[in-house]
């Protein structure tokens, strides 16, 4: 077997104590192509195998074309309210690193939060350097650490641009929940190519504290996961699975006549899918020292 080298630990597991599997696309363009993941054996985390063009899957990436509408208004509002509860004000200074389109940072702004600004190195409108040489209050990095080639790097970086006794936010998948033996069920967590390390919850916990870092809160579900209906992790699964299964799918116009095929399933995942979900995308709230 081959030997794999896990970024998150830093160990080299014995080639047979590692789990290994394919798994294939979440996004459109690359659904065709499988790729392969790994766990280690020693932190329990998830490391994809192979090297890809990262520029060439981002060029067209779903997430940075976000429609900004009622929906996503209302899952930020969690998110804001998420950031409020460990202390954000309007005077807080706050970064969104990896913020995509910037929409969670224009939601920021729209209320009142005019100290926020966003960073991303694979937008080149907000891949602006300067803003990571200044210190923040409030350091959020949603859906980022999982795509970081060195995810360690990646936490070094947020060390710094936290201010002492600043908030970093981390929200990123956790390898604990995710069943490599029916990969293709975890797709959307997964999310291969894009998704490159993807911690447990002890490597995680183990990496902030050894930065001096003490965990505040541990929220176990994504904060896309409401009681509003329709807007929770079972109703996102099960509307992508009535397509093909990819993201695209879940940004398109909404299909009623196909939902409407599944009534059954439909109302219950609507109205009831809060109660359903995984926990697979939780949130870790952390106090710099």
């Amino acid at each position: 077997m081959e030997r794999v080298f896990c970024s998150v630990c830093l160990t080299y597991p014995p080639a047979a104590s590692v789990e290994r599997t394919t798994v294939h696309s979440n996004v459109r363009a690359f659904r065709d192509n499988e790729y392969a993941v790994w766990r280690c054996s020693s932190c329990r985390s998830i490391n994809a195998t192979e090297k890809v063009d990262l520029e060439l899957h981002y060029a067209s990436y779903p997430f940075h074309s976000l429609k900004e509408d009622i929906r996503l208004s209302i899952v930020y509002s969690k998110q804001l309210r998420r950031l409020r509860s460990v202390g954000l004000r309007k005077s807080s200074t706050i970064i969104d690193y990896g913020c995509g389109g910037g929409a969670f940072v224009r939601h920021l702004r729209g209320q009142g939060y005019t100290n926020a600004v966003g960073y991303d190195e694979f937008n080149p409108e907000l891949a602006q350097p300067q803003r990571l040489d200044a210190r923040y209050d409030f350091v959020v990095a949603q859906d980022v650490l999982e795509h970081a080639e060195r995810p360690l790097d990646l936490l070094e970086r947020l060390d710094r641009l936290a201010e002492p006794g600043g908030v970093i936010a981390i929200g990123t998948p956790d390898a604990d929940q995710i069943e490599l033996g029916r990969a293709h069920d975890f797709i959307h967590t997964l999310h291969a190519p894009y998704h490159r390390h993807i911690f447990s919850r002890a490597a995680l916990e183990l990496a902030a504290s050894g930065r001096g870092w003490r965990l505040e809160r541990r929220y176990k579900t994504m904060y896309t996961n409401t009681w509003i209906p329709f807007l929770n992790e079972a109703f996102y699964r099960f509307y992508a699975g009535l397509f093909d299964d990819t993201l695209e799918a879940l940004f398109g116009p909404v299909d009623v006549a196909r939902l409407l095929r599944n009534l059954p399933l439909t109302i219950w995942t609507a109205f009831f899918g809060g109660l359903a979900s995984r926990h697979t995308d939780p949130m870790s709230v952390f106090r710099k020292a």
